[in-house]
């Protein structure tokens, strides 16, 4: 998340988005038949730029739906307020998303910002990447907005341990792991974060 970034209030995309007709992944139809076997079909997640986990919400017998997007920005706006940005693979069609939803005023009175990650935004047309890619949003810095794709990488060793796991133990072991993860791995981190005076400003 990227805190005190915009003073426009106007970020929320309502109009038609460039990239909505390419994207496969935003089609529930999709996901909904290819998880329909499952019941916890993985977890949804939002992590400070820092990479410490904020919120988890626990995918249940559906794919990535607008739900768990919705309730996560939700949390996050009740919690830290004014001035969000918030990266996903899709964030352009999101904002529309968000703008049409009961969470649009909300949204729009807190200043949220919708983005697209450096990594997924390449694909995006390129009338939306000059919207949402986080390269071209000033006061973004070298943040990628990819921490989600690096958090899932290491957290893939988990599938093995939670596979057979009771509902209870599932979570304990997704719970357990963001709590080692974020104290043995993201706080350690931090120190490599830090600006060096000489060379980057404060």
């Amino acid at each position: 998340m990227c805190r005190r970034l915009w003073t426009e209030p106007d970020h929320l995309q309502v109009a038609d988005n460039p990239c909505a007709d390419r994207w496969k992944n935003m089609i529930d139809d999709v996901t909904s038949k290819m998880w329909g076997i499952f019941d916890e079909t993985g977890i949804f997640l939002a992590l400070c730029r820092h990479g410490f986990v904020l919120v988890i919400a626990d995918m249940i017998r559906s794919g990535k739906l607008a739900k768990y997007l919705l309730v996560v920005v939700q949390e996050l706006l009740d919690t830290f307020g004014m001035n969000l940005g918030a990266g996903y693979n899709v964030g352009c069609h999101f904002g529309a998303t968000i703008a049409n939803s009961k969470l649009g005023e909300q949204a729009r009175r807190n200043n949220l910002k919708c983005l697209v990650g450096s990594f997924h935004g390449h694909a995006h047309n390129r009338l939306c990447q000059l919207s949402f890619l986080a390269t071209y949003v000033e006061g973004m810095g070298l943040e990628d907005l990819e921490g989600c794709e690096r958090y899932f990488s290491w957290s893939n060793g988990l599938t093995k341990s939670c596979r057979y796991a009771s509902w209870f133990h599932r979570q304990q072991e997704i719970t357990s792991y963001a709590k080692h993860f974020d104290s043995f791995e993201t706080y350690v981190n931090l120190s490599k974060l830090r600006p060096r005076p000489h060379s980057w400003p404060c």
